[in-house]
């Protein structure tokens, strides 16, 4: 199980200092497939797909639900397959 705890901030704009607001939580998918040990050294034809979807897995069996809508993974890279936004 991943061991992260949810990060609360307090908005300038809340009225009441006292509520706290669920902070987003950003993941580099690239650097976690590769500190996990999810992708192997091993990369050959839909390795990097395959990887991707066990990271998106993990990560959603991970964490708690509330935590879900807040987390966002980004898959970025130097050489982006054609066709993909640069």
């Amino acid at each position: 199980m991943l061991d992260l705890l949810p990060i609360f901030v307090r908005l300038p704009s809340d009225p009441d200092p006292r509520p706290l607001t669920l902070m987003s939580l950003l993941i580099d998918g690239y650097n976690l497939l590769h500190v996990t040990g999810i992708i192997g050294r091993g990369v050959g034809p839909g390795t990097l797909q395959r990887g991707r979807l066990a990271l998106v897995n993990f990560v959603a069996e991970s964490l708690d639900p509330e935590e879900l809508p807040h987390t966002t993974i980004v898959f970025d890279a130097h050489d982006a397959p054609a066709g993909l936004p640069k």
